[in-house]
């Protein structure tokens, strides 16, 4: 007798389900969301790679000044899944490569369609080489670009683009760099690197990759772990490293992205010139106790600052210029509406410091 009610629901609701099946409006809006599922993956497989390629190596080329090629493109609809395959970026003087990138996988999120904002799970780079030149006239490969884009005036009533990059690697990079003004030749290698996450959109997005950056510098290896806690409200990343003298801490944490450096800095035999070659400063060691710096807020607060045997050089020429115009002028087009610098220097503390003031 426990059972009649059991079966009387279950009876009642096969009778409902054959309802909705014999049901002609029901059976037509399931052969229209088929016909729309099968039309979306034929568009989604086929059609939109050729489309994705088309619009990258004309947009890109044109963007760029430089000739932009792609080897294939694979693209998933249902999962938002890119991938592309044999990137080429030719130099701008020839036909000398200035990028190369074997595979990009990019994992996007559905949530971008709603927030109206990029939103990545995944971003994967496979043996991504750059090779960037500087000329005897000091001109860079890149130099066109950044005078381009820097000659385009900035909307001061232009939102900041919001967006949330996750899980960000790079494997076996290399990068080099021809100076022929130095006549140098530097090569960096077997470059692996691991971001968590970089973003000022906040998002749910499950963070599997660990703080790391290993790489090799002219022969020479460095390597750089850390760790993270992906099961923590913040999410912070924590990165301790140290470069001969030099130990820092870097944090990110969400909603609002942060980037924060703390630690201990030490300098020895510091040279300083302007632009022009003339001398600006000298130090032979100087240690530095970083308490909160965080570039992207433009805050340097540092704690005891110690300088032992600085020099410190004014020249003033003839025509009235001196050395320190070039570092104190105010660049052009700059945003006057920009948060200011803030500095602090709890104490400072000077060994041995000359200074020297020549007026031509």
């Amino acid at each position: 007798m426990a059972e009649e009610p059991g079966k009387r629901r279950l009876a009642v609701a096969r009778d409902r389900a054959v309802a909705a099946y014999r049901s002609q409006r029901v059976r037509k809006t399931l052969l229209i969301i088929g016909i729309v599922l099968v039309v979306y993956g034929l568009f989604g497989f086929l059609a939109a790679p050729y489309i994705i390629r088309q619009q990258i190596e004309t947009r890109a080329s044109t963007a760029l000044s430089r000739r932009v090629t792609l080897g294939a493109v694979h693209l998933n609809p249902f999962t938002l899944r890119l991938q592309l395959d044999q990137l080429h970026i030719a130099d701008r003087d020839g036909p000398a490569p200035f990028v190369d990138l074997d595979q990009a996988v990019i994992n996007a999120s559905w949530s971008s369609l709603f927030r109206m904002a990029p939103v990545l799970d995944e971003l994967v780079l496979q043996h991504p080489r750059v090779r960037v030149g500087r000329s005897a006239d000091q001109r860079f490969s890149f130099t066109d670009l950044i005078e381009r884009y820097a000659s385009k005036p900035a909307d001061p009533n232009q939102p900041p683009s919001r967006f949330s990059l996750s899980n960000i690697s790079v494997h076996n990079g290399e990068f080099q760099f021809d100076d022929d003004a130095m006549k140098a030749t530097h090569h960096v290698e077997q470059v692996e690197l691991g971001v968590p996450f970089i973003a000022n959109l906040p998002s749910d997005t499950d963070v599997f990759v660990q703080p790391l950056l290993a790489m090799r510098v002219d022969g020479s290896p460095m390597r750089i772990e850390g760790h993270t806690k992906p099961f923590a409200d913040s999410r912070d990343s924590t990165m301790s490293f140290q470069l001969d003298r030099l130990d820092l801490r870097f944090v990110q944490t969400r909603p609002t992205p942060q980037l924060q450096l703390t630690g201990n800095l030490q300098l020895d035999d510091l040279v300083f010139d302007n632009n022009r070659g003339q001398p600006v400063a000298r130090l032979a060691h100087g240690t530095a106790a970083i308490v909160d710096v965080q570039p992207l807020l433009s805050r340097y607060h540092l704690g005891a600052l110690v300088l032992d045997q600085a020099q410190l050089f004014y020249t003033l020429d003839g025509g009235g210029q001196a050395n320190l115009d070039p570092l104190i002028a105010t660049p052009a087009g700059k945003d006057k509406d920009a948060q200011p610098t803030d500095l602090r220097v709890a104490s400072i503390t000077l060994t041995g410091a000359t200074a020297q003031y020549v007026d031509a």
